[in-house]
């Protein structure tokens, strides 16, 4: 996917400015959307990525809007934080398109590297996608996605009616042949992996705290400020929110960071997160089917 990437130089707002407009200006003749019947894709992970049906995006950058009813049952954007997981990026990507356009949204995919040999910080790259997506289009939902996980069915929307909400019930490792499911839901208040959160939710609680260098307990965090601000998660249940687990090196080095309970995540959430962001852009860059987004934490 790397092979095929231009640099960002008009505004982004440029990119695909009538991605959330109705088209042609034929609305009063589309009916509106609907969802989509149940169908599970997960067969395809299973073949060669150039197989995979998806049709061309609607603009550069892989945007995608329904052009066969409006309006769109949500306007989400996926942020995918990443950095050397190329095995996974190169299957997750066509994988989503594939089951995205199905779903009657309209959406963007961004993945946002982080450019330099620190730990790894997942939150912060979440925070610095949001305010990028931002400038694309006005997106209502942003579902915050790991790129070694993928769901198995299109009737699991990406949506945010219910918010926020773990887009997980159960999840199995890819080819495992046993078929064997996780519980989504690890513990209590569990957030990690994929999670739907509403625009007004994420700015609500100033996005991600930015600290937590090395993987882990940046989700609870997340978790924990939601609860502070009178909002419970929503875990789904049943086959339909059933994910894969994507095979991946391991590679993954944690953090040492303290539980976050309430009363510790309370005195630094309002000057720890969204307010705080700071970064330096390396670029943005346009692939036919998502946005990557460079940046030095």
């Amino acid at each position: 996917l790397y092979r095929h990437l231009t640099k960002l130089t008009e505004s982004p707002a440029a990119v695909a400015p009538n991605l959330l407009n109705a088209p042609n200006n034929t609305a009063k003749n589309l009916s509106a959307c609907r969802r989509p019947p149940d169908k599970n894709l997960a067969h395809l992970l299973n073949q060669p990525t150039s197989s995979f049906p998806f049709a061309r995006p609607t603009y550069r950058g892989g945007f995608w809007s329904p052009r066969s009813c409006w309006p769109p049952l949500s306007k989400t954007a996926v942020l995918v934080p990443y950095r050397n997981r190329s095995e996974n990026l190169d299957k997750f990507v066509p994988y989503m398109q594939t089951l995205l356009q199905q779903q009657n949204i309209a959406y963007g995919i961004f993945v946002i590297e982080q450019a330099n040999t620190k730990l790894f910080n997942r939150a912060k790259l979440l925070n610095v996608g949001f305010r990028v997506a931002e400038q694309f289009a006005k997106f209502d939902c942003f579902v915050l996605h790991d790129a070694d996980k993928v769901p198995e069915n299109v009737g699991n929307i990406y949506d945010c009616v219910r918010s926020p909400k773990l887009m997980i019930s159960a999840m199995r490792q890819e080819g495992d042949a046993t078929q064997k499911y996780h519980r989504g839901r690890m513990y209590n208040n569990f957030l990690g992996g994929s999670a739907a959160i509403s625009k007004q939710a994420f700015e609500r609680v100033n996005g991600n705290s930015n600290r937590y260098y090395g993987w882990g307990r940046e989700d609870d965090e997340l978790a924990s400020r939601l609860g502070l601000r009178g909002m419970r998660i929503f875990y789904p249940r049943g086959h339909v929110a059933r994910f894969v687990n994507l095979k991946h090196s391991s590679d993954v080095i944690t953090n040492t960071m303290p539980w976050p309970h309430w009363s510790r995540v309370r005195d630094v959430m309002n000057k720890d997160g969204l307010n705080s962001l700071n970064y330096t852009e390396k670029g943005i860059y346009l692939h036919n089917l998502f946005v990557l987004i460079r940046a030095d934490l």
